[in-house]
């Protein structure tokens, strides 16, 4: 919903970012079978985001989300930019 000021309010954030979240994980569980997140992780994230409006990611998941990122980089394969391979990328 919209606050009378047109942006959107705590609620409706949390609701995207709990969205977000969820099918962030849901990928990663599809792409990494079952060394991806169960459904006690989707859930403590869904309590995270409710009592904070945010969560913390696990290593794991910090990872993945970079390897995502250069995957879906456009122009970021290693044969067009010399640049490395995301199996070669390093998340300190």
């Amino acid at each position: 919903m919209l606050s009378s000021a047109g942006s959107i309010g705590p609620a409706e954030s949390q609701a995207g970012t709990a969205s977000e979240a969820v099918e962030f994980l849901r990928q990663l569980r599809a792409e990494r079978g079952e060394h991806g997140p169960a459904e006690d992780r989707i859930n403590e994230v869904r309590a995270q985001i409710e009592a904070t409006g945010t969560y913390w990611q696990t290593e794991d998941e910090l990872v993945w989300g970079a390897k995502i990122a250069w995957r879906n980089t456009p122009g970021a394969s290693a044969s067009s930019t010399g640049r490395v391979s995301p199996s070669g990328t390093w998340v300190t």
